[in-house]
Formats: structure tokens, C-alpha cells, sequence
């Protein structure tokens, strides 16, 4: 419970205008619950835009007996806690294997924080709603995801 309070008393500093100018010009650190919260919403950002595609593109109508609150309680919700428990889980292995081949003792704060900020490209999957390009745009940001992680490690 403590954890969670910290955590929120964090992301309401961070919501602040000068919350977010004091972490990008470097004045205030980002800490593991911030980059594990930013992870989190990121995550939960691309299934809500999966969400919106599939809504506004008339999927629901090839789809009998979906409905679009079914649907957003798969991709959005269930989608983002199984989505966030594997990549925790590659984490753990990534973390396990650079030790291993390294030889060297990687903190894990350091590697949750990096991996953490590294998934933010995955917040603008939301723009999968716009028509036409929404293929291309879920491409472009899973792999713009998928070069902030190896620069993270």
C-alpha cells in the first residue's frame, strides 16, 4: 500500500507543469515506480488504440456477438496486464543473461528504470484511430519500441 501512495504522490508531482520540465531538463530523477507507472501507461495506451481502431473501422459489424465493451476489456485491460506481466517476465531473463555473459552485477533499478522510459513510444499506439494509416502507425511504434529497448540494454 505504501508503495502504491508513493507511487501516486509521484505521478501527481509529475503531472505538474514543472513536474514534467524538472525531469526532462534532468533536475529531479526518475525513479522505478515512475518508469514502471510510464511502462504501465504506455502499455495500456497501445490496447486502447487497438480498442479505438477496432470500433471506429466498423469491426463490430463483421464481428457478430462482440461487442465493443468486450472487446475493450480484451485489449485494453487484459491486454495490458498480461502484456506488462511478460515483459516483466523478458526483463527478468534479459537481466539473468547480462549478468551471465557480463560478468558484471547489473542493478536492477537501473535496468527497470531504462526498460521503463524505453517503452514510452508504445503511448502514441493511441493514434491507431486515425484511418488509413492505422496499420503503419501500430508498425512504426512497435518498432520504435523495439529499438528503445535494445538501447535500454
Amino acid at each position: 500500500m505504501a508503495l502504491l501512495n508513493s507511487l501516486l504522490l509521484r505521478l501527481r508531482g509529475l503531472a505538474s507543469p514543472a513536474g514534467v520540465v524538472e525531469v526532462l531538463a534532468g533536475r529531479r530523477a526518475v525513479t522505478t515506480e515512475l518508469a514502471l507507472a510510464i511502462a504501465l501507461v504506455s502499455m495500456f495506451a497501445l490496447g486502447v488504440g487497438g480498442w479505438l481502431w477496432w470500433w471506429l473501422a466498423g469491426m463490430s459489424a463483421v464481428t457478430p456477438g462482440v461487442t465493443a465493451s468486450t472487446v475493450f476489456v480484451r485489449s485494453a485491460l487484459f491486454g495490458t496486464a498480461v502484456s506488462f506481466g511478460l515483459w516483466l517476465g523478458w526483463l527478468l531473463i534479459a537481466f539473468a543473461v547480462l549478468q551471465r555473459v557480463t560478468g558484471a552485477a547489473v542493478p536492477m533499478e537501473r535496468l527497470l528504470r531504462e526498460a521503463g522510459l524505453a517503452t514510452a513510444p508504445l503511448a502514441l499506439g493511441v493514434l491507431m484511430v486515425v484511418p488509413y494509416l492505422s496499420f503503419g502507425i501500430g508498425v512504426a511504434v512497435l518498432g520504435a519500441w523495439v529499438g528503445s529497448m535494445q538501447g535500454a540494454l
